[in-house]
């Protein structure tokens, strides 16, 4: 009886072990095909990041108040007269 529980259980471990190293190599021929593919593909140029100063202090508040509705109503999918913000603390 335990000598069978025995071949159960390594039957079946096996079969998991050997299913994800075939996984784990259809995963890796799939990468190798489509890097080939995709490597003599050129990337648009990407365009230089126009550098903005930091300075809090040179900071509009309805610039400021501007940028964030937007962003949070873009994140949440909403109107941005759909939001209202009631105030803004710098960390």
């Amino acid at each position: 009886m335990a000598k069978e529980i025995l071949v159960t259980v390594g039957l079946g471990l096996g079969t998991v072990a050997f299913t994800l190293v075939m996984l784990i190599l259809i995963i890796m021929l799939m990468h190798a095909v489509i890097s080939a593919f995709t490597k003599n593909e050129k990337s648009a140029p990407e365009k230089p990041v126009q550098v903005v100063n930091n300075d809090a202090d040179d900071i509009d508040h309805g610039t400021l108040v501007a940028v964030a509705s937007a962003a949070i109503a873009e994140t949440l999918g909403k109107d941005v007269s759909a939001i209202r913000i009631k105030s803004i603390k710098k960390l």
